[in-house]
């Protein structure tokens, strides 16, 4: 039987992390509260290095199945595959490389995995044109609410800038819409909160890899109503950054993840304010905490232990953050840090078994964090935040990065497109085939 690891730290640290940002937007009048101090703050990180990681598979691990048919209806990269709420999975836009250059098709896959079950029965999927775009869009955001499924922003092939459009699509029957908020980025993210809005952060306002331009920008962003219309303020597009509290620094190619608190950690990323550096963007090493109540970002954080950009991030059983690989300029890293929202500080971990970037990290049924592809080897790993572990799977079909990885609702991941490691975008098509990970049986 699995022990839960005890964790570190008090929710003092915690609250009194909350009541400083008070302090700081000059909010404790309201809430009637002095404002605290905090002392000395958090223990620093032990810079003791990591113990060596395993590559034993004595612990028990699932396997490599590759999909035949059917395949995705055009290769895809960059796009994003989003579980719904019904159950479907929604594969959208992506970039299709052909004859050495980037060619976008408008569709929208859909995998009815609720009455299927089986990712290569062809009655299980559906292919839909996408509506707004003359063409599909890439590096673009997405989110499951309210039973339907948001994208923002992205590119297509050819523009001078980041899409301002959003457009949703509805599985219960079929039906898209979409609008025009007149803001909006690639490779910027969107997050989920606890109050059903969605913060959208940072990214690119130009395609560019390594990038060289970005946005300071968070937005809060209402939903649909029945009859397709936005929502009206507050529900709808709200700009943080214009109403002078607390808005998140520039960044783009980081990750946003929802903490227990409902509160946002956003971590690292690539130094948008050098423009025009076309080897590599400085990475950031630099974190914040964004709360959607006080609609603010808190940028208190200590540093991160790695600079880091094009990284993964995904939240613990336990409520820790795990941030693995990324860049750290042009060098490809397998450096792990964990984030502790009590401590509120990132400690080292064990390193992955080979660099990544442009990868996955999906939490598992079990607690375990499957991370895929970004490496020049068709391989993955799993890493046991019990141990500290990290173990190889067995090798996968394809070397992928800019792919998808989808934990479905019997808890086997479904990987999906991206494309080959090493090889420049540009001139890498897309791959449109898929595999999957079957989960141990408990």
């Amino acid at each position: 039987m699995r022990t839960t690891k005890p964790r570190r730290g008090s929710p003092a640290v915690s609250a009194a992390l909350v009541l400083a940002a008070c302090a700081a937007l000059g909010c404790n009048d309201m809430l009637g509260l002095e404002s605290p101090s905090l002392g000395e703050g958090p223990p620093a990180a032990s810079t003791t290095p990591p113990a060596a990681t395993s590559t034993d598979p004595a612990t028990s691990l699932g396997a490599w199945q590759s999909v035949s048919l059917p395949k995705l209806s055009i290769g895809r990269a960059l796009h994003t595959a989003t579980l719904a709420p019904n159950g479907d999975v929604v594969f959208w836009g992506g970039c299709s490389g052909s004859s050495g250059s980037k060619a976008n098709e408008p569709s929208i896959d859909v995998l009815h995995m609720p009455v299927c079950h089986d990712p290569g029965d062809s009655d299980c999927w559906t292919m839909l044109p996408e509506q707004g775009e003359q063409e599909c869009r890439h590096a673009h955001a997405a989110v499951a609410a309210r039973g339907r499924v948001v994208v923002a922003g992205g590119f297509v092939a050819g523009s001078e800038g980041a899409l301002t459009t959003a457009a949703r699509y509805d599985p219960s029957d079929g039906t898209m819409a979409s609008m025009d908020f007149g803001a909006g980025a690639g490779h910027w993210t969107a997050t989920l909160l606890e109050d059903g809005r969605t913060l959208l952060n940072g990214g690119s306002l130009e395609e560019h890899v390594p990038p060289t331009s970005g946005a300071k920008m968070a937005l809060f962003w209402g939903e649909f109503d029945d009859d397709d219309n936005y929502v009206p303020p507050p529900g709808a597009i709200e700009d943080v950054c214009d109403q002078g509290k607390g808005c998140p620094s520039a960044r783009t190619f980081h990750t946003a993840t929802l903490l227990g608190d409902g509160s946002v950690l956003i971590a690292g990323g690539a130094d948008t304010t050098m423009a025009g550096n076309k080897e590599s963007s400085p990475s950031l090493d630099t974190a914040e905490r964004f709360f959607p109540d006080l609609g603010a970002s808190i940028p208190n954080l200590p540093a991160m232990r790695t600079a880091r950009w094009g990284h993964a991030a995904v939240r613990l059983a336990d409520g820790r953050v795990l941030l693995c690989g990324g860049k750290a300029g042009a060098e490809t890293v397998r450096s792990v840090e964990i984030f502790d929202p009590i401590q509120a500080a990132f400690e080292d971990a064990a390193p992955m078994n080979a660099a990544r970037w442009g990868h996955t990290a999906t939490l598992l049924g079990d607690g375990r964090v499957l991370v895929v592809g970004g490496s020049d080897e068709p391989n993955a790993e799993v890493y046991d935040a019990l141990e500290d572990t990290w173990t190889r799977t067995e090798p996968m079909a394809e070397t992928r990065f800019f792919h998808t990885a989808t934990r479905l609702p019997d808890g086997n991941v479904l990987v999906a497109g991206g494309r080959s490691v090493g090889i420049p975008l540009p001139a890498a098509n897309a791959f449109d085939s898929l595999e999957l990970y079957v989960v141990p049986s408990p």
